[in-house]
């Protein structure tokens, strides 16, 4: 992506490098078209079409009604489901949306500056690794003879909606 410009673009080269990222076998968004699609049908010419689109998206800052639209599954969790939170939802996006999506994100300077401690909207890093972090800090200060005390906070609840 160009930097600094009045239109940033990107270029083919730069949107082949976004679709070596797309993973395999995942469940096509609400425009069915699956990754497999940009992965096995990247001709040359499809890249032209796409770069432009993008690049018109991103200059005109139009961005699609549709790629707004999830398709959205309710998947069980353990134990009866008599209630709505007796289920996790998983969302399906397009894959144009997540293309777009990716674009943008690689080019968001706020992100690069995401604090070390913070395991959220970084690449590879979970609630796993903030466990991990948690965890051997704990056994360092109980293995020295330190008390240890822990404030949790769970705000599951607070980002649902009806």
């Amino acid at each position: 992506m160009k930097r600094g410009s009045k239109n940033p673009t990107i270029n083919q080269e730069f949107l082949n490098d976004i679709l070596k990222y797309l993973k395999r076998n995942k469940a096509a968004g609400n425009d069915y078209i699956s990754n497999e699609f940009f992965i096995n049908g990247a001709i040359q010419e499809f890249i032209y079409i796409l770069t432009w689109f993008f690049n018109t998206n991103i200059n005109t800052s139009y961005i699609p009604e549709y790629f707004s639209i999830s398709l959205v599954t309710p998947i069980p969790k353990k134990g009866t489901m008599k209630s709505p939170t007796d289920y996790r939802p998983i969302s399906v996006s397009s894959t144009l949306e997540s293309i777009l999506e990716s674009i943008l994100l690689s080019e968001m300077e706020c992100l690069k500056n995401i604090h070390k401690h913070q395991f959220g909207s970084k690449k590879k890093l979970s609630s796993k690794h903030a466990y991990y972090l948690v965890n051997e800090t704990w056994n360092h200060y109980r293995q020295n003879g330190s008390n240890v005390y822990i404030l949790s906070l769970d705000a599951c609840k607070a980002f649902d909606k009806l």
